[in-house]
């Protein structure tokens, strides 16, 4: 089962459909930010998260934390 870390702490087993979510998730952040011509750094900033956990979140290395997910909407 594949492992993803949330935010640095242990790896957790995510099943095939929360990989497929999550992946999906951070396809779809990765695209909306490039659409709209904001940088990960930009983004990071916005969402007072890293770039480097913007890139981990698009390339589902880390599992978004309900509490940045929540920022998003704003």
């Amino acid at each position: 089962m594949p492992q993803v870390s949330v935010s640095g702490s242990e790896p957790l087993a995510l099943s095939q459909d929360e990989k497929a979510f999550f992946g999906h998730l951070g396809a779809r952040m990765a695209w909306l930010r490039k659409n709209q011509g904001i940088t990960q750094v930009q983004m990071a900033e916005w969402l007072g998260v890293s770039r480097q956990t913007i890139n981990a979140y698009e390339v589902l290395v880390m599992q978004m934390l309900a509490g940045v997910l929540a920022r998003t909407n704003r």
